[in-house]
């Protein structure tokens, strides 16, 4: 299903979001797929898909808070195979310190992609 929205397959919005949902919902954090999905033309549908989906759920947290944690990683810069700089840390001080509880929870998310990567890469800098 991932590999038909990257190709760009005529679907309705509500399918299209129903389809993201679905795929958020299943694939495991840290995901490529998700992070090619929002690179696409449906990336920014994506990120209110699992947004929306995040707030409102009580289940699949772990894998709609890795999407988010993988979208909003992605977006400040922290992936691609270089250690975080201090602007990035910076910029989830930020998120931890905002009134916003979403906010909060993304900054929370992506110390938890950081942690991930640095246990799973023996100290190497994240992918």
């Amino acid at each position: 299903m991932g590999q038909c929205i990257l190709d760009e397959i005529q679907l309705t919005p509500k399918l299209l979001e129903e389809a993201l949902e679905w795929i958020a919902r299943r694939v495991n954090p840290p995901s490529l797929l998700i992070l090619s999905l929002f690179e696409g033309r449906y990336g920014e549908v994506l990120l209110k898909v699992v947004r929306d989906a995040y707030i409102s759920s009580d289940t699949d947290m772990i894998f709609l808070g890795g999407a988010l944690g993988d979208i909003h990683m992605h977006r400040m810069g922290g992936t691609g195979g270089k250690a975080p700089t201090p602007k990035l840390y910076e910029m989830i001080t930020n998120l931890l310190d905002n009134e916003n509880v979403l906010q909060k929870a993304i900054g929370a998310l992506t110390v938890s992609y950081i942690a991930y990567h640095f246990s799973i890469k023996n100290s190497l800098p994240i992918r």
